[in-house]
């Protein structure tokens, strides 16, 4: 493989960690809405 842009592998690491937390953000808060729905 060749050597890219190190600004275009940054970039990508940091996009990729930052969708990562948002997924993990959706998540939690998705389960707790879901459990408060289905306690009710």
């Amino acid at each position: 493989m060749q050597k890219g842009k190190d600004w275009a592998r940054s970039t990508h690491i940091a996009l990729n960690t930052i969708l990562v937390g948002l997924f993990g953000w959706q998540a939690v808060t998705g389960v707790q809405i879901v459990l408060r729905i289905v306690s009710n």
